[in-house]
């Protein structure tokens, strides 16, 4: 993954093979890119990975869930990540206090 400038947003170049087995360092190269980028609008440019399984789109959700615009795909890469729903963050739900039985 790869950070470039344009002239009003940042750009984040995917690349590589987007998969189970890369999963672990590709999800840590999302947090520290997102951390850099410090709440800045990002435009993802995905159009150059490799190999993609329904891992590597949920990472490509997840990257993208906040941004308006759409990642530019190869259209190789669409059927896979418009199989998945969108991303949400996980909230546990609150645990209710039961009242007293009588």
């Amino acid at each position: 993954m790869e950070i470039q400038q344009d002239q009003d947003r940042a750009i984040l170049v995917l690349s590589g093979d987007w998969t189970i087995d890369n999963a672990s360092p590709i999800e840590q190269q999302i947090e520290r890119a997102v951390a850099e980028l410090n709440q800045k609008s990002y435009q993802v440019v995905a159009d150059n990975i490799g190999k993609i399984d329904t891992s590597g789109a949920f990472l490509i959700k997840k990257l993208t869930s906040r941004e308006k615009a759409p990642p530019r795909l190869s259209a190789a890469l669409e059927p896979v990540l418009n199989f998945l729903p969108d991303y949400s963050e996980y909230t546990p739900p609150v645990a209710r206090k039961s009242s007293p039985r009588m």
